[in-house]
């Protein structure tokens, strides 16, 4: 457990690296909300460290854009977008708002 925490901490300046003051606070409650989640369910850490790696090699821009839309979902801003026959549709509360 220890091992993953520092894992991802060390490479939390990495991920902070490049993204807009507002963005690097998203990011840091995205990291406490996965290491939480790890802390719950040890199983989770390969899978968050994984996440943070996938991260880590988008180019900025990209990687503030994806962090921008995880912490609206993880707020409830962005309801998630439903696929069907991978046609992309809006889900109902989205249609409605």
């Amino acid at each position: 457990m220890d091992d993953v925490r520092s894992s991802i901490g060390s490479l939390r300046d990495q991920l902070l690296d490049g993204l807009p003051a507002r963005v690097q606070g998203m990011a840091e409650e995205l990291i406490l909300e996965w290491s939480a989640a790890v802390e719950a369910v040890p199983e989770l850490a390969r899978v968050a460290t994984a996440e943070v790696i996938r991260l880590l090699r988008m180019a900025p821009a990209e990687r503030e854009v994806t962090l921008r839309r995880r912490y609206a979902r993880l707020h409830g801003e962005e309801p998630p977008e439903i696929g069907l026959l991978g046609a992309r549709v809006p889900s109902p509360r989205k249609a409605t708002g």
